[in-house]
C-alpha cells in the first residue's frame, strides 16, 4: 500500500476560457492527475498531441505540464503529494496521456475528493488518502478493461482511429469540410 499521499489542491468539472493553455516548464512541484474532458493539445518533448474527450495524465514532480484547449477547456483534476511513485506502484504511465475506459468512475472519484477537500470532516487526511488511492486503482483497472476488452485499438487498426480522429479534428478546427469518411 502507498503511504503518506495527501491533497495539495483539486477541482472537479473545472471550466477555464475557452482555448485557455497551462503551462509550468518546471511542473507544479507534485504530481497531477488530470482527467481532460475536452479535446486539449498536450505539448510533450517529441511534439504536440491532441487528445479526446476523457483523456488522462498523471504527471510527475518536475515534468514540464503544457496543455491548451482545442476549443473549449474543461477538466478535473488533483495535485498530491506522495512518498512513493504511484505511477510505478499502480503501474500506470506517467507523463503521457491515457485512455482508462471508466472515465466516469475517476471524474466521480474526483468529485468526491474535491468535496473531502472542501468539507475537512473527522478523519479528513485518511479519508483523502483513501480516495486518492481509490483514484488511481480506479484508472489502472480502467487500463486493464481497455487492454483486455478492446483489442483491435492495438496494432494499425488503434494507429488508424488515431490519425482519422485527428485529421478529422484539424479538419474541423482550420474550417474545412469534414469527410465523412474519417469518422
Amino acid at each position: 500500500m502507498i503511504s503518506d499521499i495527501s491533497i495539495q489542491f483539486c477541482e472537479y468539472n473545472r471550466s477555464n476560457p475557452d482555448a485557455d493553455r497551462i503551462y509550468r516548464p518546471q511542473g507544479s512541484g507534485d504530481y497531477l492527475f488530470l482527467l481532460l474532458k475536452t479535446p486539449m493539445k498536450v505539448y510533450q518533448e517529441n511534439g504536440i498531441l491532441i487528445t479526446g474527450e476523457n483523456a488522462c495524465i498523471l504527471y510527475t514532480p518536475g515534468h514540464m505540464q503544457h496543455y491548451q484547449a482545442v476549443q473549449k477547456f474543461r477538466n478535473s483534476y488533483l495535485h498530491f503529494v506522495a512518498q512513493e511513485n504511484p505511477a510505478e506502484y499502480f503501474q500506470l504511465p506517467q507523463n503521457q496521456i491515457f485512455y482508462p475506459q471508466n472515465p466516469e468512475e475517476i471524474e466521480e472519484i474526483i468529485r468526491k475528493l474535491q468535496q473531502e477537500y472542501i468539507t475537512r470532516g473527522s478523519h479528513t487526511e485518511a479519508m483523502q488518502s483513501a480516495l486518492i488511492c481509490q483514484l488511481l486503482v480506479t484508472a489502472a483497472r480502467g487500463l486493464e478493461k481497455g487492454q483486455r476488452h478492446n483489442p483491435e485499438e492495438e496494432g494499425c487498426t488503434g494507429i488508424f482511429r488515431h490519425f482519422a480522429w485527428r485529421c478529422s479534428a484539424i479538419m474541423k478546427n482550420t474550417g474545412q469540410p469534414n469527410n465523412s469518411a474519417i469518422r
